[in-house]
């Protein structure tokens, strides 16, 4: 999984191989159990997956060519997880 997006009740799961949506958990519940795993908010609508960033600037970051926003309330804790992620 590359990054959840979440549009009114719905969650829209990216995939390498396609996007597929559900309306089956709360964005919260799904970001508690995916944080363990290397996830991490950007701001309200998308839980990334820190493996897949490939570059940050300023407020936004990328997922190859992927463009998300970053919060100004989201960005130091996401920046702090990316860079405690990076090997």
């Amino acid at each position: 999984m590359v990054y959840i997006e979440s549009n009114n009740h719905d969650l829209t799961y990216h995939t390498i191989g396609g996007s597929y949506s559900y309306r089956d958990k709360s964005m919260r519940k799904v970001e508690d159990e995916l944080i363990p795993y290397g996830f991490a908010r950007c701001n309200v609508c998308y839980l990334v997956n820190l493996r897949h960033v490939t570059k940050v600037e300023k407020n936004v970051l990328y997922l190859g060519a992927t463009v998300l926003d970053i919060s100004r309330a989201k960005r130091k804790e996401f920046i702090d997880r990316l860079t405690a992620s990076a090997f």
